[in-house]
């Protein structure tokens, strides 16, 4: 239902191969410092990361990284889940309830949220991981937060290089598509593993520098919450709430029928 807008010239605006020296894909993680603070009163401890796809094994270090910087970052888990009925106002509780959940764990002191879908049952559906992160992202931003705690989504629904563009575009810092990481795991053998993983997590950098590019966007930080996106077969009553600031090309499902679409 998106799709990105691009710099329209005969010559695209950067060539993200030439002038590589310019791209980057590097992200922090944790609270943003004041800019108008001094330097020795910016107390702000932050996660560097080179690239922002997290295999399997880094997502649960984050996990536990109030352990490993003796509570200086502190993550925690949201369950972006919805109850698997259909009287057509569970996804939108569901949206709710994170939402008020992300809140309370900001001023609990978490500094790192990891929206997850592992959770899912024949009780509980998956809220679709771009209206999740949205929702929260937005939500934080008119409660004053949003600069308090980076968001990351634990996934797998996310498996196309769009997907990871989109959902960067919307706010989320980090992206752990662990359904792509145990497909690889059972296509190649054990001693291949890490090169394949590791192969994948290259074409993922390239291809979203790529994709960056054809805004004339260099940076993965200026990228982040851009949404230089437009939504086609979208409800602007969708859009307005949840993906406030995008385009709606043409009209479209409503949050009904996007709970109909996921169950």
């Amino acid at each position: 239902y998106f799709k990105q807008c691009f710099a329209q010239v005969t010559n695209p605006p950067i060539d993200p191969i030439r002038e590589d020296l310019v791209m980057s894909l590097k992200i922090s993680l944790g609270e943003r410092p004041n800019i108008f603070s001094k330097p020795n009163s910016n107390s702000c401890f932050r996660l560097e990361l080179e690239q922002p796809i997290l295999t399997n094994d880094e997502i649960e270090s984050i996990k536990n990284i109030d352990k490993l910087t003796n509570g200086k970052l502190n993550s925690a888990v949201i369950d972006i889940l919805f109850k698997n009925s259909s009287n057509g106002f569970e996804l939108k509780n569901g949206l709710e309830k994170i939402c008020f959940q992300a809140k309370s764990q900001i001023l609990e002191g978490k500094n790192i949220l990891i929206l997850s879908d592992k959770n899912i049952s024949n009780v509980n559906a998956p809220i679709p991981c771009l209206l999740a992160a949205s929702a929260v992202h937005h939500f934080l931003i008119d409660e004053g937060l949003r600069m308090k705690a980076s968001l990351i989504v634990e996934t797998g629904e996310a498996r196309e290089l769009h997907h990871f563009a989109v959902l960067a575009g919307y706010g989320v810092e980090a992206i752990n598509p662990y359904l792509v990481f145990d497909t690889i795991k059972d296509l190649v053998d054990e001693a291949e593993y890490k090169s394949a993983e590791n192969n994948f997590v290259k074409a993922s950098g390239k291809a979203i520098l790529k994709i960056m590019s054809k805004m004339g966007i260099s940076t993965l930080k200026s990228y982040c919450g851009a949404q230089i996106f437009d939504a086609i077969g979208i409800s602007e009553s969708v859009i307005n709430k949840y993906f406030c600031g995008t385009a709606p090309l043409i009209g479209g499902i409503s949050l009904e029928q996007i709970q109909k679409e996921t169950l």
